[in-house]
């Protein structure tokens, strides 16, 4: 679940998603607009691919600079996952920022034709805990990516070359 998405220099703008893979829906709750990804359905309906994906519209072209978002984990039956997706190309392949109550740590991974792969872990955990709205930022410099998750959780990683491409929520 994200409230939001803004670059640090700008104001928040009302949230627009293209739901890509998996089931989204963008509603109102206590006056913010929020996206909740919801695992429920696909007990009943077959997912076309393993990772929940949805685009943010209006932003095409993420090279650079600062992605931040609320996030509350509610459920779920295995490990409950936030994340930032950035990169992301026609192709679908995309580098992102995650946390999990799992592992309880950020990390960083790619995706990449349909296979993902650990680019970094995070030595620090933390177990967050459910139902409390929590903070992923992800800045972009070139191929250096720091991300956290509570101001707490970092990582650290340089990519073999810059990013270009849409972002989204992964989860």
């Amino acid at each position: 679940m994200a409230s939001g998405l803004s670059a640090v220099s700008a104001q928040p703008r009302p949230l627009a998603v293209d739901p890509t893979i998996g089931h989204w829906e963008t509603v109102q709750d206590a006056g913010e607009t929020i996206v909740i990804a919801d695992a429920r359905k696909w007990k009943t309906e077959p997912a076309a691919a393993p990772f929940p994906l949805a685009l943010i519209r209006d932003v095409n072209d993420f090279r650079s600079g600062v992605l931040a978002v609320k996030f509350k984990l509610i459920g779920g039956e295995s490990d409950q996952i936030a994340g930032l997706a950035f990169g992301i190309t026609p192709q679908s392949d995309y580098y992102y920022a995650r946390y999990n109550t799992k592992d309880g740590n950020v990390a960083l991974w790619r995706f990449e034709g349909s296979e993902r792969r650990r680019l970094v872990d995070g030595s620090e955990h933390l177990q967050l805990p459910l139902n409390s709205w929590q903070d992923l930022r992800v800045e972009v410099r070139g191929g250096k990516v720091i991300a956290s998750v509570a101001g707490k959780l970092r990582i650290e990683h340089t990519l073999p070359a810059p990013v270009s491409g849409r972002v989204g929520f992964y989860t």
